[in-house]
């Protein structure tokens, strides 16, 4: 979940050392140490290395919320609004993630799942919000995969 949320929001450093802010980028990562060295050792006690996960997912969590918060005042289009599609996909691939989390054991079944919920965001996002986009995607697969037959034969 954390890789989400960092892959839904990474680019808030790079655009807040775009608008002159890396003081803001300072703040959050340092939030997000702090974060992760309240919650991460009591975690892991108690919940072991996925408590430590978690903690980790909080702490880039709490680093997303704050630079985000500061894009918004600096932004003039409504920040917030505008990533709200991807942070809503974030969340339902997220709990499909902690669905999974349970069997996945082994780096072939990480690799597999981690390849699949990538996978499932876009679709959901493309399904969502853009959906001549998916059909697009679609359209192409579809040509791909009948120049591979043609091909074959």
């Amino acid at each position: 979940m954390s890789t989400l949320i960092r892959t839904g929001l990474g680019f808030n450093g790079d655009l807040l050392v775009s608008l002159g802010r890396t003081s803001a980028v300072l703040a959050a990562t340092a939030v997000a140490l702090a974060v992760l060295l309240a919650l991460g050792p009591s975690m892991m006690a108690r919940w072991g290395i996925q408590g430590m996960a978690w903690a980790v997912c909080l702490s880039s969590l709490s680093s997303a919320i704050i630079s985000s918060l500061v894009i918004r005042r600096q932004l003039p289009v409504r920040y917030l609004r505008e990533i709200g599609p991807a942070a809503l996909c974030t969340a339902a691939v997220a709990g499909a993630g902690w669905a999974l989390a349970p069997v996945v054991d082994g780096a072939a079944r990480f690799v597999g799942a981690s390849l699949l919920l990538i996978v499932a965001y876009a679709i959901l996002y493309l399904g969502l919000f853009e959906r001549a986009g998916l059909r697009r995607a679609w359209h192409r697969a579809r040509e791909i995969l009948h120049q591979k037959r043609m091909s074959e034969r």
